[in-house]
């Protein structure tokens, strides 16, 4: 059973029969459907079927449809549709190793990772997949499900604070001029990181970690598309599975100047989310691509 579906309002589903019965109702009336012939046998068909239980909250199934008009499972998940643009960057698109579905991957200057993400869109891929799948620009709509959080209160917004969050586009851009070989970026990215270095650890001596760490994105665990994140929330909103009545939470969050959205159950949040407070907990992340 998918690890994420309570995260759309599925916790309590516990059992496979209870999982079967999901897939099923979806299979007989689909909300959305896509479909596309399969590029390596024409007798069959790739479909996508998905259906919404809030506004860009759903779960997706994806499998063959063969000549006698079988379909076949090869695999389904939740998913989230962002909803503001949080990358336009170069973003390689590739497809995985055990299945159809795909993942894409692009560097970002202020996140300082390489982000990882599982493109929602199976279809759209097959469609535009290439012989050789290309770097290109694109913009990127990330989206987050998160199994579990914690709710924290803001750090001291001083003046200081605010001069440092305007100066993620500077550093990204001195990144950017160091990985063509500047000599003189290479440098000041050096000297910032042992004034950081020195700046943290006399800090440190009186001040908890999270009051210092404002926001951060970090990888997490064994799987390549989860993320332990820190993030200030701008904007909550609340919906309801009506399926089985669990409330989740939509959050709008800032993460090192990077804006996306994140859905989480309401049972596995500790805390009151308002906007000004922070989040921190473990997501998967996902995305769509123009």
């Amino acid at each position: 059973m998918h690890s994420f579906l309570k995260s759309v309002g599925f916790s309590k589903l516990s059992t496979a029969k209870q999982e079967k019965l999901l897939i099923d109702s979806i299979l007989e009336k689909p909300q959305k459907k896509k479909m596309i012939t399969n590029p390596v046998d024409s007798e069959t068909m790739y479909a996508e079927l998905s259906n919404e239980y809030a506004p860009g909250v759903g779960v997706r199934i994806v499998g063959q449809i063969d000549e006698y008009e079988q379909f076949r499972l090869e695999f389904y998940y939740p998913y989230f549709r962002g909803r503001f643009k949080s990358v336009e960057q170069d973003c390689y698109i590739g497809r995985k190793l055990d299945n159809v579905s795909y993942s894409g991957i692009c560097e970002d200057e202020r996140i300082s990772v390489s982000l990882i993400f599982h493109v929602i869109d199976t279809i759209d891929c097959i469609k535009n997949d290439e012989p050789n799948t290309s770097n290109k620009k694109r913009k990127i709509y990330l989206s987050g499900l998160a199994s579990e959080g914690v709710i924290l209160l803001p750090t001291i917004y001083t003046e200081e604070a605010r001069e440092e969050s305007t100066a993620y586009s500077k550093r990204a851009k001195t990144i950017a001029e160091a990985r063509e070989g500047s000599t003189e970026a290479l440098e000041k990215l050096a000297l910032d990181d042992i004034d950081t270095f020195t700046g943290i650890g006399s800090r440190l001596k009186d001040e908890d970690v999270l009051s210092i760490v404002e926001t951060s994105f970090i990888p997490f665990g064994m799987e390549t598309e989860l993320y332990k994140v820190l993030g200030i929330i701008e904007s909550v909103d609340t919906v309801i599975n009506p399926v089985l009545g669990e409330k989740l939470y939509i959050l709008k969050l800032l993460c090192n100047d990077v804006v996306f959205d994140i859905c989480i159950n309401s049972l596995n949040l500790s805390g009151e989310p308002l906007p000004g407070r922070r989040f921190r907990g473990i997501l998967w992340l996902q995305g769509r691509v123009e």
